[in-house]
């Protein structure tokens, strides 16, 4: 029978975790938010995130910017935030509107600031193996693996997403010390089905709703839902219900991969925080 990875349950475990560690050595790390525009999905994000930190004990400041922003007012405000000794970690939250070029802005970012682990160099030393503030879905990812307390050492993962080459490397080094190997394909790569249907762990992220299902998968199979739609007002994954009782083990959508990243989000606050005040 399929059994089902409890994302609040982990993410209370994570918040817990910062919490104490903010109380019992008194620290006070700041995190800011800027928001562009009038996204719904964004603004709900936002006060997600709001509520996480100021439930840790995390200083948070949210910064909306109207809609008609250009790059190089987002950038200024960016700027601002890299020099002010308060705030410890920055998030810019996605999509951004046509006019702003989202990896220009994320570059901006100062890198020891940088809370999602989004910015290149911090992917870079991350991939390297060397300090860097690591990639929070990354961490959300092995967090949700290990939650399953399955012999992971061995396995084979298969990373399936819009633009894998750039998603999957970072998998890949998360999952290495587990020993598991990774591989990563397009929907459209040839022999795309038979590596997915070899693969131990899926980790999928592509948008599309049920697009992994039960004739899809290897019994036994662990699945990692990231991707979301919104189909007739409620909000599903990418894994196909049908692959329950077959599945070993799958994420829920709502429930899965969300709360473990707002959570891990704030593991890294203090992650930025203590590289800034030399505690790293």
């Amino acid at each position: 029978m399929t059994q089902y990875i409890n994302g609040r349950e982990i993410a209370k475990s994570i918040h817990e975790e910062v919490k104490d560690e903010i109380e019992h050595k008194r620290l006070d790390p700041g995190l800011a938010a800027v928001l562009v525009g009038d996204d719904e999905a964004s603004h709900i994000y936002v006060r997600l995130k709001e509520r996480a930190a100021k439930r840790d004990g995390i200083r948070f400041e949210r910064f909306h910017l109207p809609d008609t922003t250009h790059q190089g007012e987002l950038i200024s405000l960016i700027e601002e935030l890299n020099n002010r000794k308060d705030i410890h970690a920055i998030l810019v939250q996605l999509p951004l509107p046509k006019q702003i070029d989202a990896d220009e802005a994320i570059l901006s970012i100062d890198p020891i600031k940088d809370v999602d682990g989004f910015h290149p160099v911090n992917v870079d030393r991350f991939i390297a193996g060397q300090s860097a503030v690591p990639p929070v879905l990354t961490q959300a990812i092995v967090s949700m693996l290990e939650s399953t307390k399955e012999k992971l050492a061995g396995k084979h993962a298969i990373v399936i997403a819009n633009s894998p080459a750039l998603f999957a490397p970072p998998v890949a080094t998360a999952l290495e010390p587990l020993q598991v190997t990774t591989d990563w394909s397009r929907v459209d790569a040839p022999e795309y089905k038979e590596r997915l249907k070899a693969a131990d762990i899926i980790i999928v992220a592509l948008g599309q709703p049920g697009a992994i299902s039960k004739d899809m998968i290897k019994e036994g199979a662990i699945l990692i839902d990231i991707g979301t739609s919104k189909v007739d007002g409620k909000v599903i994954g990418d894994v196909s219900p049908d692959v329950d009782n077959y599945a070993a083990w799958r994420s829920p959508s709502p429930g899965g991969i969300g709360p473990v990243t707002v959570a891990t989000l704030m593991k890294n606050v203090l992650t930025c925080y203590n590289k800034q005040e030399n505690r790293l």
